[in-house]
């Protein structure tokens, strides 16, 4: 072995010694002595200074040895491919010997660096942990000489939190007592506030009710012509409009009944403790399921409508039937769970909320979607009546105004208006009773409408049938030649005369 390889050798086992030395189970004052003498010592500082320069040369040896190794390796493969008979044994025992010296240096210097690298942070560690542990015991020592102070100081505090309770029992009692006395003058102020409420609401509702119902008595009797000259035949419609009549009087007898009843039930329990003037407690629950059944046989008539202006073709009103199939279950859902709901069950009322709102979006789309539904239908045949006017000017009068008037009343404008009415007062409770009169008499008037404008359309129709008859009978057959040739299709305007006869017809 050459003397930089034996140094390195000796360097390795003081390293190996030195880290035996510090992991050790040695007590803690030797420790710390030997640490402190390793760090603060000048000529041990010199000495580290000297393994540092040291240690850079045993990396190049390092690399060195690692090369050697690597170019052995090689000789001795290519020996072995060229070597062809009879081997000697000298050279084979040269090279082997070789091999093993290039290894044996490559992990003596390699061990050298490796545990250089272990003691340097093994003695960190060591230092920290001494650097810990006497912080450690410098706390204790103070912990232990301020113990008498802080016994003194929690009995203080003890104290005061003893003063804040029976402060906070005082407060407590007073603020009992404090409370009583507002609930005894809420008691007598609440039914006084309840009754002024209650009774200016229900007493604009009646009058607006009243008001709207009388537009829909003068209705009915004109639209009762207009079921005379229908006859048996359309029994469906009569039936329809007994309903609406049945549930519109309902609606006026009971916003009367409770208006009267709230009067003397106020007046009788006004010393009561209960704060509740509302004499018929089920008001709401029938309010709204008239409102809601009335909203959706307006809305089948305005399907049934829809279907008759579109030919009877059922593709038409699919979606419509379907968005009413939902509605009608959703207000037997409402109605079934406000029978059977109970005070104070949040979670049932949020339910019942949203259904409720849910319906009325949906009466207002279905109601939207029929109205469009209808007036495209009047557009075309306004357009097809415009080609016959065209032809024939003096039996096929119209005029604008005439067309907007049938637009309001054969849409469900008012329909809508009337149910975003109702939509808002979902959400603020103290017009829900305005909306839902304004909501039934609204979808009474508009049905009696539409059929007063049936009736004239049919009688319109008639009355041009008969002009348009006599011009085609004054018209000999020379005249009906030149019409052909000046492009006047007569087959095409019969026809759609003819088609015009079913459309708009219950």
């Amino acid at each position: 072995m050459t003397i930089y390889y034996l140094l390195t050798f000796l360097l390795l086992a003081a390293e190996m010694v030195t880290f035996c030395v510090l992991v050790s189970p040695l007590p803690f004052y030797v420790r710390k002595r030997v640490l402190t003498l390793l760090t603060t010592s000048t000529f041990v500082s010199r000495i580290a200074y000297g393994l540092k320069i040291s240690f850079i040369f045993v990396g190049i040896l390092f690399a060195d040895a690692l090369q050697r190794m690597y170019r052995i390796t090689v000789e001795a493969e290519s020996a072995k491919s060229t070597s062809s008979g009879a081997i000697d044994a000298r050279s084979e025992s040269n090279l082997h010997a070789r091999k093993f010296y290039s290894q044996r240096n490559v992990y003596l210097t390699g061990f050298c660096l490796f545990l250089s690298l272990v003691l340097i942070r093994t003695f960190q560690i060591m230092r920290d942990l001494i650097q810990t542990q006497e912080e450690c015991g410098q706390l204790k020592k103070k912990a232990n000489g301020k113990q008498p102070e802080d016994n003194k100081e929690v009995a203080d505090l003890k104290k005061k939190l003893a003063e804040r309770e029976s402060e906070y029992a005082i407060l407590k009692k007073q603020a009992g007592q404090n409370a009583k006395d507002q609930g005894k003058l809420s008691f007598q102020v609440l039914p006084l506030m309840t009754y002024r409420d209650g009774f200016t609401s229900q007493y604009i509702s009646l009058c607006l009710g009243l008001t709207l119902y009388g537009g829909y008595l003068i209705s009915i009797l004109r639209s009762i012509r207009a079921f005379r000259r229908q006859g048996r035949d359309k029994w469906g419609l009569h039936v329809v409009a007994a309903m609406l009549f049945v549930l519109v009087t309902l609606d006026i007898s009971l916003l009367i009944a409770r208006l009267g009843f709230t009067v003397l039930h106020c007046h009788m329990c006004g010393s009561t403790q209960d704060g509740s003037c509302d004499p018929i407690p089920w008001f709401n629950r029938v309010n709204t399921f008239i409102v809601a059944f009335s909203a959706l046989l307006t809305e089948g008539v305005m399907i049934y409508r829809c279907w008759i202006v579109h030919s009877r073709r059922w593709i038409t009103i699919a979606v419509p039937c379907l968005l009413w199939v939902h509605g009608l279950v959703m207000l037997i859902y409402v109605t079934a769970s406000s029978q059977g709901s109970s005070a104070g069950n949040l979670e049932q009322d949020i339910v019942e909320s949203a259904m409720r709102i849910g319906f009325w979006v949906l009466t207002i789309i279905l109601n939207f979607m029929t109205t469009a539904l209808i007036v495209r239908q009047v557009l075309i045949q306004k357009g097809k009546c415009t080609q016959i006017d065209e032809a024939y000017p003096k039996t096929w009068p119209t005029t604008p105004h005439s067309f907007v008037i049938r637009y309001i009343m054969e849409s469900g404008l008012m329909g809508i208006l009337a149910s975003s009415f109702v939509l808002a007062s979902q959400f603020c409770q103290s017009i829900s009773l305005l909306a839902s009169t304004v909501m039934i008499m609204v979808s009474g008037i508009s049905y009696n409408l539409i059929s007063i404008r049936v009736d004239q359309h049919r009688r319109e129709k008639e009355k041009r049938e008969r002009l348009l008859s006599a011009e085609v009978a004054a018209v000999n057959d020379d005249q009906l030649i030149g019409h052909v040739i000046v492009g006047l299709n007569y087959e095409k305007c019969w026809k759609t005369i003819i088609s015009l006869r079913h459309m708009f017809v219950f």
